[in-house]
């Protein structure tokens, strides 16, 4: 049985009111990267220089700086981002399907999509698109459980592998042919345990000389966790938070040079028919990364911000105007529908079913619903994202008592102190938003 999101009745982009200035995009990049936070990125108004990357005016005004910070500064930037699921392939199958993993059945470990499950690259596949991915999967089952609907699919053992790869696909393109494209690269380096060594050569300079701790992120220290005999205290969270940075940058190193290499016309024979200047860039981190906060490591199913909380940015500047920063919540199951709209096609319309573009267009399609941000972890498990809140509902079974958190972000960003005795009104907000949010999806979820 097909487990289609929604059907999606898409119109040319002829059809619909011109809503935006200059020319839509003609391809789409989408870069997904896995234990990528926000809070550790300078576009994110962090001071760690994780994301900046030396350009000169020069490459700057010709939209040749491929550094995230600079590629947010001249995009859209979404603060408060949320993943579906603390799992990478949980929260990516929902950005590719544009439903939560309660719908798309991949709630529990292990699961994966339906191999006819409609997706965003599916979709544009089906309208010319030639569309490819790129996936560094060292479990070696995420490329088997997300991607769906590409022509193509490389699952690498690295990211500097499925970069190659990726390389040598748009190497290989008639760049001139006019054919659209849908290409997905995934990076996977941030994922825990860190036992490849990751680095930059400027990370002395930039952030110091890194002082040895036995927590270092690698398989024997997260063993040692486990067992007891390590313990993640202040020293210990340092110590992860100063390894997770150069790793940060160096993922982010790789991805400029890659995107340089791929885009920059004075280096690429790509450029000569401007595909990055018609180019959608999607970036977004796939899941957050604990690193000790809750006295986790990774992500383990955790409700939490550290967890949850990712970058998100859009960019296209010929149509996508603008140097802006938006604060509403949002969930990765917002950016199928956003690229579908983006190339003009009929964004689906439903329960659930939102466009970025009716938050950020000046003359929207459709009027943007607020709501909070929903993360679904088995269990079941939610934990809610408002503008300030999160709370998170948890019942172990369907006798045991359900336990109600709640946590204010604006005094208490680390999540530490649970207030939900003391914030009744924000309970009843929360409860009201998660019937909802169980209602309208309760008729698209997969049977058993």
């Amino acid at each position: 049985m097909k487990t289609a999101w929604l059907a999606l009745a898409l119109c040319a982009g002829s059809c619909a009111p011109d809503r935006r200035p200059g020319l839509p995009p003609q391809h789409v990049l989408v870069v997904t990267v896995e234990g990528l936070r926000p809070d550790h990125l300078s576009c994110y108004q962090q001071p760690t220089p994780t994301d900046v990357f030396a350009s000169t005016l020069e490459e700057r005004l010709d939209g040749r700086a491929f550094g995230l910070a600079e590629l947010a500064r001249t995009g859209v930037v979404f603060e408060h981002a949320f993943a579906s699921s603390s799992r990478a392939d949980a929260s990516l199958a929902a950005l590719w399907t544009g439903r939560s993993p309660l719908e798309t059945g991949t709630l529990a470990a292990g699961s994966a999509l339906a191999p006819d499950a409609s997706t965003l690259a599916g979709e544009l596949a089906a309208r010319g698109f030639a569309c490819a991915a790129f996936v560094s999967d060292r479990r070696g089952t995420l490329a088997q459980s997300v991607a769906r609907g590409f022509d193509e699919l490389v699952a690498a053992p690295d990211d500097l592998a499925a970069i190659g790869a990726a390389q040598a696909w748009f190497a290989a393109r008639d760049s001139g042919s006019g054919q659209s494209t849908c290409v997905w690269l995934h990076l996977a380096g941030l994922a825990l345990p860190w036992d490849e060594p990751l680095s930059t050569p400027e990370d002395e300079a930039l952030f110091g000389p890194l002082a040895p701790h036995p927590c270092d992120g690698t398989s024997s220290a997260l063993a040692a966790v486990a067992r007891g005999e390590l313990a993640l205290d202040d020293a210990a969270r340092a110590a992860l938070a100063a390894r997770y940075e150069r790793r940060v940058r160096a993922t982010l190193a790789h991805l400029a040079s890659f995107l340089r290499t791929t885009y920059d016309w004075t280096t690429s024979p790509v450029e000569a028919s401007e595909t990055w200047a018609r180019t959608l860039f999607v970036c977004a981190g796939a899941n957050g990364l604990e690193l000790g906060e809750h006295g986790h490591l990774g992500v383990a199913d955790s409700p939490h911000e550290a967890a949850l909380r990712v970058p998100l940015v859009l960019r296209h500047p010929d149509s996508v105007t603008g140097e802006r920063v938006f604060a509403e919540p949002v969930s990765l199951e917002d950016v199928a529908p956003s690229v579908l709209e983006a190339f003009g096609f009929e964004a689906p319309r439903g329960p659930g079913a939102r466009s970025l573009f009716d938050l950020i267009d000046r003359d929207p399609r459709g009027a943007w619903t607020s709501r909070a941000a929903v993360s679904v972890l088995p269990g079941p498990v939610y934990s809610l994202r408002g503008a300030r809140w999160r709370v998170i509902w948890q019942r172990w079974g369907s006798d045991a008592a359900e336990s109600w958190r709640a946590y204010d972000l604006a005094e208490d960003p680390a999540q530490l102190a649970d207030r939900a005795a003391e914030a009744p009104a924000v309970l009843d907000w929360a409860r009201r938003e998660q019937a909802l949010w169980r209602f309208d999806r309760r008729a698209a979820r997969p049977a058993p």
